[in-house]
């Protein structure tokens, strides 16, 4: 089984499909914050790189996360100036990424293990696919580019987890089923766990 860390190809897209990526979403607004944001990341070098290293400067503060956990759009997450996890991350990423000129997806994933056994807490994580040369690529904004194998799952930064893409779309108030295609959303806690618990029983 061989591994790519640079070019996860997900699927070879037309333009046309992937414009739908542009738009904005409940939680992804392309608000003033945003805008100022992706126009300083426009002029450098690197482009991925260096939005990674500014969402990266925003202090992470969870003391507070149940009440906002998806709660906030991107613009909000900036003005508040703190995220609390990886739903923030990979909505301002998504959200300053299409001001950019570049079609993103919000990629919900849960950790393979726990979807079998979806018991205790939530283990899961959320990744952002960003569409260049002609191929989405897959993103960790918290840990630079991700990993996947050629079963479809996601490894994490240091390569010791599986994740099972779930869903992606606009953002968490509008995803697509990865097997189904069906529209949901899953913005709090319960939702990934009645996600979870219902893929499990399909499958059984």
């Amino acid at each position: 089984m061989s591994h790519n860390y640079y070019n996860y190809n997900i699927s070879r897209t037309s333009m046309d499909e992937s414009q739908k990526y542009l738009e904005e979403g409940v939680y992804t607004r392309l608000g003033p914050r945003v805008q100022t944001l992706a126009s300083v990341v426009l002029n450098s070098e690197d482009q991925l790189k260096e939005l990674e290293h500014l969402i990266k400067s925003i202090p992470h503060n969870d003391y507070n996360k149940l009440e906002v956990f998806r709660k906030r759009t991107s613009d909000e997450i900036l003005k508040d100036n703190y995220t609390t996890g990886c739903s923030d991350v990979a909505i301002l990423f998504t959200s300053i990424t299409r001001a950019m000129g570049i079609p993103a997806k919000f990629v919900e994933t849960f950790r393979d293990d726990w979807l079998s056994n979806p018991k205790e807490g939530i283990q899961g994580h959320v990744y952002v696919d960003v569409f260049r040369n002609g191929i989405w690529q897959t993103y960790d904004p918290l840990h630079g580019r991700a990993v996947s194998d050629d079963n479809g799952y996601i490894k994490n930064h240091n390569r010791e987890r599986r994740y099972v893409r779930v869903a992606s779309g606009v953002d968490q108030a509008q995803l697509y089923d990865e097997k189904s295609g069906e529209e949901f959303q899953i913005i709090n806690y319960g939702d990934m766990r009645d996600f979870a618990l219902n893929r499990l029983n399909s499958s059984v």
